[in-house]
Parts: C-alpha cells; structure tokens; sequence
C-alpha cells in the first residue's frame, strides 16, 4: 500500500508541483510567480487555479495533523516540490495516505480541465528540466 501511494505521488507531482506556489496567487499578483508568466495563463485560469488550491489547502487543513502541515510546508517552501513535500511527512496513516493520493487526483482533474495541452506539456518539461538542474 505504501509503495503504491508513493507511486501515485510520483505520478501527480509532475503536475500538482508548479501549481503548489500559487497558494496567493490573485491576477494582479500573477508577477510573483515566474512559472505562471511562463504558461501565460488567462486571468480566468489564473483564478481557477487559485481557487483549486485554496480547496487543496483547506483539504490539507482537514486531512494533516498541525505537525504533518508544518513539515508539508517546511519541505514545500525550500524545494517547491510537492512530491518531496508529502514524501517528507512523518507518520500518515493508511487513511490520510488515501486522503491525500485523492486530494492530488482533484488537483490532477481541476488543472486537466483549466490548462490548455500546451500549457500541460510546457508545464511537465519546466518540471522535468528543474527537477535535473536540482540533482546536479
């Protein structure tokens, strides 16, 4: 069981890890957020994506201890990458382990509804090529 929730971390992370920094994120504040100018997302993507993640975020607050949410953020601030982030976590139950595998799959399905393919595809390769310059 465990090894399959680290797979399907391992699966989601090339979408949800960008998508994470916007936690703030506003269309007057899209600035902030290098990656988003990248996939020069509309103002009505750019809303969708923060209110997908103000739902992740009160998910997290539901699904973790104050201490799990603590090392989430911890590990998330200094790589911004969510599957390091959740792979950091001390002690989730099999039950938030599936909490959170779902959690990530909304995410997952919220972003495969407002991205564009394009946007998608440029969004796995600035992962990928980060993810590179990051094991060097």
């Amino acid at each position: 069981m465990q090894r399959f929730f680290y797979l399907g971390l391992i699966g989601l992370a090339a979408t949800t890890t960008l998508m994470m920094a916007p936690f703030a994120l506003t269309a007057a504040n899209a600035q902030n957020y290098p990656l988003l100018q990248e996939l020069e997302l509309s103002d009505d993507q750019q809303d969708a994506v923060q209110e997908i993640f103000q739902d992740f975020r009160s998910d997290l607050g539901d699904i973790l201890t104050d201490e799990q949410q603590a090392q989430f953020r911890a590990v998330y601030q200094e790589l911004q990458d969510v599957q390091a982030a959740a792979l950091a976590i001390d002690n989730l139950t099999d039950s938030q382990k599936e909490e959170l595998r779902e959690a990530l799959q909304d995410i997952q399905s919220d972003l495969s509804e407002v991205l564009t393919d394009e946007q998608i595809a440029e969004l796995r390769e600035i992962l990928q090529t980060r993810r590179q310059n990051r094991r060097r």
